[in-house]
């Protein structure tokens, strides 16, 4: 390592030598809080010498004999200063000061020394805003994006650069000039490194205490200097299955994997992985087959065949291959996703693990027991999430352990079971549970929750292949086909008198198709039933539910609170019982 060297920023930009953004380094992300923090800092500054200290700048050298420098720790500052820098120029040209805007050019890119034209970056930036931050610095840039320029590369350093530009347009040309000034005159310390595993070395260390990095820019750091094959393009894919949730993908994977961590410890975990279990080369493509499942499991469009060809690829044909299974796995997971319980994900993918590790993926009887694996924690987690409003969080060291379980068995079926037994242990009392649900009421947030609760009502006993789908988990898509239909009706003829208080609760609904909901109106209930067992007899046979409010509606021969609730808790102690019974 060289020895540091205090430079302001007009000497650290006058060297010959492009600046590059590496690939491990994380996307540009400064927000207008930052922004603001910075000019009026340089402000503060205005006229004064030495200028604004802004912290150590450290360079990766190696490849200084090729007109690079790598930037290994201030990219962040650096581009915001650069943008700065565009908002100066552009200033300087709405005040027909032409020569103070080439000069300004000449320091934002490297210039033709004939023709003044653009004709390289200084800062080779981020690749996530590179074609934004190149249209930009051109010299000829006219606030217009070419249409190859990505809208996400756009909207991460446009408004940066329109915020600038709001306050330097409030500045005449004396003040731009002071201003500006005070922007070459900031100092930073100068470190120059010259070795790429020094440079990954530092990138850790001096973004591993309170900055505000996550585990996902650390880990593709470590892989890119582990110069894993295709590096690049492996980690494309994998932020693309999980762009907003790469923390909880990353610890999804390594809890699937060797159970339980701390979030504090998650990369040192990670990284002993691949040196320890692994290769780094394995750990990439690990983690891309999670981040396929990880984004399936997120999928709001997810149907049956998008699950079986996930099985398919992952070499589970005995799952998918077989349509009950497949469409049970499906089923499941769609139901997990529609109770937002992220927590099972892990466990579910350590199953498929092992029963590819122990040379079951032909096997019938593991590929069963994978999928009732499945439909048991659907079940618990309706109960216990959905219904009993309880957090996944109260699972989630139990489902660490049994994946690391899982890592490590040799009997599957065992293992599945002791999932169950666990679930069982940890299952709501019933008598909670029907005292929850007869409380289920409909309103526009729950419209998701009933549609589940009718189709796996109306669909109970009947093979997989059979079903009528019912739960769709956007309610808009619910909505074109099929409708929730109040018994009672919510407006009607019937006598207002006898009106039932708890008109909306689960009780006193039925789901039935849009057409034959629009011949039932708000029809009185005995003139219902009448249709059901006539015109709609055959919308009546598809829904066993709507017999069943045809017999308890003989049975009483009326239609009020105590008949709702009634029907409410018999519908409670029978899912629990069978329905989701685990």
């Amino acid at each position: 390592m060289i020895d540091p060297q205090e430079l302001s920023l007009s000497d650290l930009l006058a060297a010959d030598h492009q600046f590059v953004v590496p690939e491990y380094q994380r996307p540009y992300a400064w927000t207008s809080r930052q922004v603001d923090e910075l000019l009026g800092d340089l402000e503060g500054y205005v006229g004064r010498d030495p200028g604004l200290y802004l912290g150590t700048i450290i360079l990766d050298a190696s490849k200084k004999s090729h007109k690079r420098i790598g930037i290994v720790d201030g990219q962040q500052r650096l581009t915001s200063l650069f943008l700065l820098l565009m908002a100066c120029r552009d200033r300087a040209k709405e005040l027909q000061q032409p020569n103070m805007a080439m000069a300004t050019q000449q320091v934002i890119t490297f210039t033709h020394k004939i023709t003044m034209q653009s004709i390289g970056m200084r800062l080779l930036a981020s690749p996530s805003v590179q074609e934004a931050y190149d249209a930009m610095a051109s010299s000829d840039w006219n606030g217009i994006f070419p249409k190859k320029v990505g809208k996400r590369a756009i909207n991460r350093i446009f408004p940066i650069y329109k915020l600038m530009l709001s306050v330097m347009k409030a500045k005449d040309i004396s003040a731009l000039m002071a201003f500006q000034q005070a922007i070459y005159n900031t100092r930073v310390i100068r470190i120059n490194i010259d070795s790429d595993e020094e440079a990954f070395s530092i990138f850790e260390r001096t973004n591993d205490r309170g900055l505000d990095l996550e585990v996902s820019d650390l880990l593709k750091n470590y892989l890119h200097q582990q110069e894993v094959p295709e590096i690049k393009t492996i980690w494309k894919e994998i932020r693309n299955n999980a762009p907003q949730s790469m923390p909880k993908m990353l610890r999804g994977f390594y809890v699937s994997r060797e159970g339980s961590v701390q979030k504090a410890e998650l990369y040192k975990k990670l990284r002993s992985y691949a040196v320890k279990q692994v290769t780094p080369a394995q750990l990439a493509t690990e983690l891309r087959e999670y981040s396929v499942f990880f984004a399936l499991t997120r999928d709001t469009g997810l149907g049956a065949d998008k699950v079986r060809e996930f099985l398919k690829d992952f070499e589970l044909p005995a799952v998918s291959g077989n349509q009950d299974r497949y469409t049970q796995v499906f089923l499941s997971l769609q139901a997990l996703r529609a109770f937002n319980v992220t927590q099972a994900q892990p466990l579910v993918f350590a199953a498929m693990l092992a029963l590819r590790r122990l040379k079951l993926i032909q096997d019938a009887s593991a590929a069963n027991q994978f999928s009732r694996l499945l439909k048991s924690l659907e079940n618990f987690h309706f109960i216990n999430t959905s219904v009993c409003s309880h957090t996944g969080n109260e699972v989630e060291k139990v489902y660490a352990d049994m994946c690391e379980k899982f890592g490590t068995t040799e009997d599957f079926a065992k293992q599945t079971e002791e999932v169950s037994i666990q679930l069982r242990a940890r299952l709501t009392p019933e008598a909670t549970f029907v005292s929850l649900f007869r409380e289920i009421e409909y309103a526009r947030k729950t419209i998701p929750q009933l549609a589940y609760v009718f189709d796996r009502i109306n669909n109970f006993g009947r093979p997989l292949g059979d079903r009528q789908q019912i739960f769709f988990p956007h309610p808009n898509v619910f909505k074109k086909s099929l409708n929730i239909e109040h018994i009672w009706p919510q407006n009607g003829t019937q006598d207002s008198k006898l009106r039932p208080l708890k008109i909306n609760n689960i009780g006193n609904l039925l789901v039935i198709s849009r057409q034959a909901n629009s011949k039932l109106s708000n029809k009185p209930v005995a003139d219902k039933v009448s249709l059901f067992r006539g015109e709609l007899k055959n919308v009546a046979g598809a829904y066993p539910t709507i017999g069943e409010v045809c017999k308890l509606y003989d049975q009483h021969n009326s239609w009020d609170d105590k008949i709702i609730i009634e029907r409410a808790t018999k519908l409670g102690e029978l899912g629990y019982k069978q329905i989701w019974k685990i």
